[in-house]
């Protein structure tokens, strides 16, 4: 039996070779595919529902198993995946404008601890054949686990796949476990007269009706007020402590039914799952014809006067024509229904009868039909050039290799684990850089983790891939120490790349760079004012500009700032306005006119969209001979941000000279803390109570967000009240003596707040995870699902500032440390964290004798003061975090060393080296308009092979055909996807320079999306006939595969004698049983 992934058309892309002077000649670098996707065209998109469900089956790898009893297969959604462009990508939009705005230079990819997290699902395969020439038969169970309240990842790509958002939700997250119960007959293979080969496939999806009525509820989202009847008297299933197999016979509501079938040369699809859709098409020899429904949210129709619902969800049916020989796909819209999610919950389901059990088979939801005329929908031909040279490519998988064409950081990434069980379930789990994520149903269920074995589950095996040939251990514990390294980059190190500038906030900052844009008297003499910048028509005023730093610029060619484009949020679509003429600023220019006080030039803030990366250049930097300097306070501050153990931290703090007098040995032992010093009884006081309230089966005490519980910081902080006894005025106030510095020391394997005592350890209290795994066997669930609202009074709080709030449910953090010693009563921090003092180191700049804090008390007054300015201003260049993660934080080991997971790190790719055929390999030439992003040097992010992130990009419009801009505003469209601004050609050199000398890497581009552009072709096509030719699929063959089905159609629960123990036999399309294993049949578990 063999699968086929189905396309309308597909335009295989053969990759120009080019010619380099070295690139890697043998291994996976010339082994690996390339497969590319048809994207943003709508039949190949519709189809990608019946491609996931090929896909499922093709990596069971049935035709190893047949008549070989029940087998365990493991498979990822994401591995499944056709295209990666969503209609999805309108949260890009907003990310595109802009990054923090935080005192330190920030990097979206780096340093972040969220997991980009994959996990298996679980399906359970039967194979059957009586013999060679018999149709061949297959029962696949498949558990989908879903989102639930915690921070595991949903069954998205299935659930999407099987209708999930198209009943008015809107997130494609499944938010509950479901079942799907699949039944395969395959009559035929592949043949000149069968394309796919005769077969047909019934599904159905089951959950729990109580779970699913409450998601409609939810999914019905805010302004639409709905009812379902009898949904206050369902109970919910109470499947605590139960295996996968229980779980899955405990759903006994049918959300739906899906039928697929291949028949010569025609492929016929419907499916009505929370939503419906319907797909036939007919292939021929040139190409294929047929009719595909599609479902969109059109305004048009929600303010029309024919819509009673007023709700803007509409189903398209559109007839569609495909022909190879001339390179076009034609289509048309031929009607429209309306699709109302309340006609879903009030008619498709009901709840209300305890003797239904969901959607009732052979039927399907179906809305009334609506005038085409009545929506913003055309009905006139489109048309689109299937030829590949002419479409728009984007890659979104790049494989990275070593010279010697191996994969690199293939085995040192992140992978999923698994938990074996003889007697239970499975357990599933993933591990990063950032920590181990373990599946919310060992939590729901009361299994510790801790207790089990785990290898990795993604099929690849020996070597140096960890936890494949010997089982890890899991260990758990509380505490998160992050470490923050300061370097710099100079200011040229940025020539070319593409800056957002925001107007300063300063007033005399903010009259000065007017003078330098000339916007005043651009404006006719008016100071430009919020009034102006919002208003789209005023091409004179902007807040924000879009230029670029030119090394070779300005005047004498000794390097400028210039400004393209000035940005207008208020203008729908794009809102880069194109500047009659760019603005030249010299850096001599801006040095000078942004000295806005002695001694100090105002800092640029910029937000890169070609790097994800937000700068904060010092203004020093602009100075024409600090141009190419990487010094402290004029180079631009980068971090690099690590996790790092107790013992890593003691390791270091030994190695730093606290008095930086070399003829001196005073290490470091402990850390310093002047803000935001975190008290562990404090902490542990407010999260028992938190757990108390949410456990009490007391409804009224669960909303934490009710609750404003009090600091968990010490007093000795900057925040400081500038009027005491009048109302409190806190503010933050840099500089606290030396005695009033708080310490964290380290004994023992442990980090303590200030002396070695039980109640100062930072970490959750024994009494508290106590009641945690107390709480959670009561609730059912994770207790920490329902912290989620858990909030703490920041110092600064007041009942004149009741916002200054802190949420902790995750974790609760310290503000930044210093390394650190106490040779006597006093704690002496690195003497660089001192404040800042005059040339002559007598006095401090700000606050000598008068310091606010400390006036009536002369001797603090006298003591050394300390300043988290010298952290933000980069003289002290490594300072830590620590955090007390309130649901812990697990780590992995193997025969007792801990795994060692790559972290992430940053490739060079300089795109200044690109030969003129890469640069057309790349999509950039003068044609295009886009010559200057070969003129860049690009930071990506780099996460493991086949994860290269942060290129840099913007939207393109399917409709259409044609690249909109680096930014979207306004009114969104399905129509636009995220995509590259370029790809990376075959065989470009990137550079690692994480271990301090450079290492040359190799780039091929592996999976990615094509997109069609608009054509006009000459004739006319038949849509009538068309539709005629490929009927849909009549709801009759929507039978009930599982337990409310017929004795004749369903396929019952999961057979209890499984082969390979249970284990899976397969993971993601690899066989895991020997030769000698597939031989044997089982008889006994």
């Amino acid at each position: 039996m063999k699968f086929i992934k189905l396309f309308v058309f597909s335009t295989t892309i053969f990759f120009t070779k080019l010619s380099f002077a070295q690139v890697p000649t043998s291994g996976a670098y010339i082994t690996d595919e390339q497969d590319f996707f048809v994207s943003g065209n709508r039949v190949n998109e519709s189809l990608e529902r019946v491609n996931l469900l090929l896909c499922y089956l093709a990596n069971t790898k049935p035709a190893e198993f047949v008549n070989k009893e029940t087998y365990v297969a493991t498979i990822f959604e994401d591995d499944c995946a056709f295209g990666k462009a969503s209609g999805d990508d309108q949260q890009k939009a907003s990310q595109a404008r802009g990054g923090s705005s935080g005192s330190g230079n920030s990097n979206s990819g780096g340093g972040s601890s969220s997991q980009n997290i994959k996990e298996g699902n679980t399906a359970f395969v039967k194979i059957t054949q009586a013999d060679g020439s018999s149709p061949m038969f297959g029962s696949v169970w498949i558990q989908l686990k879903g989102s639930g309240s915690g921070d595991g990842p949903a069954a998205i790509g299935f659930t999407d796949a099987m209708g999930m958002g198209q009943g008015g939700g809107g997130d494609d997250d499944l938010p509950f476990d479901a079942t799907v119960y699949l039944k395969y007959e395959q009559t035929a293979s592949a043949s000149e007269t069968s394309k796919f080969g005769d077969f047909k496939m019934n599904y159905t999806m089951y959950a729990d009706a109580k779970e699913v009525s409450d998601s409609f509820l939810t999914m019905a989202g805010t302004g639409t007020v709905i009812s379902i009847e009898g949904a206050d008297s369902l109970i919910e299933v109470d499947d605590f402590g139960k295996t996968q197999k229980e779980k899955m016979e405990l759903q006994n509501f049918s959300l739906g039914n899906g039928f697929l079938e291949a028949n010569g040369q025609t492929i016929t699809f419907r499916e009505s799952i929370m939503g419906s859709q319907e797909i036939t098409i007919t292939f021929t020899a040139d190409g294929a014809s047929g009719i595909y429904s599609t479902t969109t949210w059109d305004e048009t129709w929600m303010l029309s006067g024919a819509n009673s619902t007023q709700m803007g969800e509409v189903k398209v049916f559109y007839a569609f024509e495909v022909s190879d020989s001339g390179q076009y796909y034609c289509e048309k819209a031929i009607k429209a229904e309306q699709s109302s999610f309340a006609d879903m919950i009030g008619g498709f389901y009901d709840f209300a009868d305890p003797n239904a059990k969901g959607a009732t088979e052979g039927t399907s939801l179906q809305g009334s039909t609506i005038d085409l005329a009545n929506t913003g929908i055309s009905n006139a031909e489109v048309c689109y050039d299937t030829n590949k040279e002419n479409a728009f490519t984007n890659v979104f998988r790049y494989g990275i290799y070593n010279a010697d064409g191996t994969r690199h950081g293939e085995s040192a990434g992140s992978f999923p684990i698994r938990s074996d069980s003889l007697t239970g379930d499975d357990l599933f789990g993933w591990a990063d850089y950032w920590g181990v994520w373990v599946d919310y149903y060992a939590q729901e269920a009361g299994i510790d983790p801790t207790t089990r074995k785990w290898k990795r589950d993604d099929g690849q095996s020996g070597g140096d891939f960890k936890c494949s040939t010997t089982e890890c251990d899991l260990s758990k514990n509380y505490l998160e120490i992050t470490k923050f390294s300061t370097s710099y980059r100079n200011l040229d190190s940025i020539h070319k790349i593409k800056l957002d500038i925001s107007e300063p906030w300063e007033t005399s900052a903010k009259a000065a760079w007017a003078t330098l844009t000339n916007s005043t008297a651009a404006n006719g003499g008016v100071e430009c004012t919020w009034t102006h910048y919002d208003d789209a028509n005023n091409e004179n005023c902007f807040y924000s500009y879009i230029g670029y730093w030119d090394k070779d610029g300005g005047t004498g060619n000794e390097g400028a700032l210039t400004l393209t484009h000035g940005m207008k949020w208020s203008k729908n679509g794009d809102p880069e306005v194109q500047l009659s003429s760019p603005i030249v600023i010299d850096g001599s220019a801006y040095a000078g006119a942004m000295a806005i006080s002695p001694g100090y030039i105002e800092q640029l803030g910029a937000w890169s969209p070609d790097i994800w990366t937000y700068f904060q250049i010092p203004g020093e930097a602009f100075e024409t001979a600090n141009h190419t300097s990487v010094a402290a306070g004029i180079g631009i501050k980068n971090e690099q941000i690590d996790r790092i153990s107790v013992a890593d931290l003691e390791t270091y703090l030994a190695t730093v000279d606290i008095d930086g007098d070399t003829n001196t040995t005073d290490p470091a032992d402990r850390l310093a803390c002047i803000n935001l010093c975190l008290k562990p009884d404090l902490y542990n006081t407010r999260l028992s109570d938190a757990i108390t309230r949410v456990s009490d089966n007391d409804p009224n005490n669960d909303d934490l967000y009710q609750v404003q519980y009090d600091s968990i910081w010490d007093t000795n902080h900057l925040f400081w009240d500038f009027d005491p006894g009048a109302g409190e005025s806190f503010g933050e106030l840099d500089g606290l003596a030396r005695s009033d510095v708080t310490d964290y020391i380290i004994d023992s394997g442990k980090i303590y707040y200030q002396a070695v005592a039980s109640a100062n350890e930072m970490t959750v209290s024994d009494a508290n995870t106590s009641a945690m795994a107390t709480a959670t066997a009561s609730l059912k669930e994770p207790v920490t699902w329902k912290l989620y609202g858990m909030q703490v009074k920041r110092p600064d709080w007041t009942a004149a500032n009741p916002y200054s709030l802190e949420y902790v449910s995750w974790s609760a953090r310290t503000g930044f440390l210093v390394p650190a010693r106490k040779p006597g009563d006093d704690i002496v921090p690195i003497h660089t964290f001192e404040c800042p003092e005059n040339d002559l180191g007598t006095q401090y700049l700000l606050y000598d004798v008068d310091h606010p804090r400390y006036l009536g008390n002369g001797a603090k007054m006298a003591e050394d003061r300390f300043c988290n300015e010298k952290i933000w201003g980069g003289d002290v260049t490594t300072y830590f975090e620590i955090g007390i993660m309130t649901e812990g934080v697990y780590q992995l080991s193997e025969s007792g060393n801990k795994v060692a997971i790559q972290q992430p790190k940053r490739l060079e790719l300089d795109a200044t080296q690109w030969t003129a055929a890469q640069q057309t390999a790349a999509g950039v030439s003068a044609a295009k308009g886009n010559l200057e992003i070969a003129e860049k040097t690009y930071q990506l992010q780099f996460e493991g092979f086949g994860s290269l992130w942060n290129i840099p990009g913007g939207f393109f419009n399917t409709c259409t055909g044609l690249y909109e801009g680096d930014y979207i505003n306004g009114s969104w469209s399905d129509c636009y996807r995220w995509v590259s601004k370029f790809t990376i050609p075959d065989g470009s050199q990137l550079t690692d320079n994480s271990s301090g000398s450079p290492v040359t890497l190799y780039s091929k581009r592996l999976n990615g999306d094509q997109f069609l552009a608009t054509k006009v072709v000459a004739g006319t096509r038949d849509y009538a006939a068309i539709q005629s030719a490929n009927p849909i699929a009549e709801a009759t063959k929507l039978t009930d595969m599982g337990p409310n089905g017929t004795e004749a159609n369903k396929i019952g629960t999961v057979p209890t004698l499984l082969r390979n123990n249970g284990d899976p036999s397969v993971i993601m399309g690899k066989v895991k049983e020997t030769t000698e294993q597939l031989a044997t049949i089982p008889t006994a578990n």
